[in-house]
């Protein structure tokens, strides 16, 4: 009979042990699930408020955009003021011309061409054909000259 309780009690430690095995590992699992999901709550935070913080950094670049863009126009208004009780007609045009440039970059419209800056084309950054059968300056060969030296052959 004692063989019996021995036996009976060796199965009771074995399966006492299983259970406080598979216990600590169910609790570790939450453990560990509950740490990583308060690292992913953590970064959303971050996440979240370095996007209020680029948000809040554009919304004010804006707002001192706009502030410059009225001082600029301010400032030439009284430029253009200043120019026509103070210079001579020449100087007025200038004035004038550079408000209705602002004018035109406040407003995003551009202001009607008159003749003479219509006269006025930008400057290109490579040489214009002459003739249409002339090469380009991207060929490979555009102002290279090519002449026959016997010693280099």
């Amino acid at each position: 009979m004692e063989t019996a309780n021995l036996i009976w009690f060796i199965l009771g430690v074995m399966v006492g042990a299983s259970l406080l095995y598979m216990f600590n590992l169910m609790t570790s699992n939450n453990s560990k699930s509950n740490k990583l999901e308060n690292q992913l709550q953590q970064t959303q935070n971050e996440l979240n408020s370095y996007h209020e913080s680029v948000n809040e950094h554009f919304n004010q670049t804006r707002e001192l955009v706009n502030k410059l863009t009225e001082t600029y126009k301010d400032l030439n208004q009284h430029i253009a003021n200043s120019a026509a009780t103070l210079c001579d007609i020449e100087t007025q045009q200038g004035a004038n011309d550079a408000l209705l440039a602002t004018d035109a970059l406040v407003s995003g419209k551009k202001p009607e061409a008159d003749e003479r800056h219509d006269a006025i084309e930008p400057p290109k950054d490579y040489a214009p054909k002459k003739h249409p059968t002339e090469k380009g300056t991207l060929s490979e060969d555009f102002g290279v000259i090519r002449r026959e030296n016997p010693s280099l052959s």
